[in-house]
């Protein structure tokens, strides 16, 4: 959640039974006793782990541009899929943050 945005976030059926047998899922599908973890705990529990791996620098912005690159690099989505399914507001957004390694006409000497 950005900005009291509220966006979708699909998974697979595989990992979501994985989710809700590791977590217990009763109402929400990370919870503990009943209550649903924070953006803030989850937050910081992905640094924590990320300095115990000596990845100190991954956080959940790291998860989310992982996420998108593999959208662009691996599946081949369309700019508006990608901004559709990041939750962007406008493709400007997608294409400054995740095509920035993209070949642009300008670089390839097409203009």
């Amino acid at each position: 959640q950005k900005r009291n945005k509220q966006g979708t976030v699909f998974i697979n059926e595989t990992l979501y039974k994985k989710v809700v047998k590791f977590f217990q899922s009763k109402k929400y599908l990370i919870e503990h006793d009943g209550k649903q973890y924070t953006r803030q705990y989850v937050s910081m529990e992905i640094k924590r782990f990320g300095k115990l791996i000596g990845r100190p620098e991954i956080h959940c912005h790291t998860i989310r541009h992982s996420f998108a690159m593999k959208l662009v690099n691996d599946k081949k989505l369309s700019i508006d899929q990608v901004q559709r399914a990041m939750n962007h507001e406008n493709s400007a957004s997608t294409i400054s943050y995740y095509l920035h390694n993209k070949p642009t006409p300008e670089s390839l000497g097409v203009i």
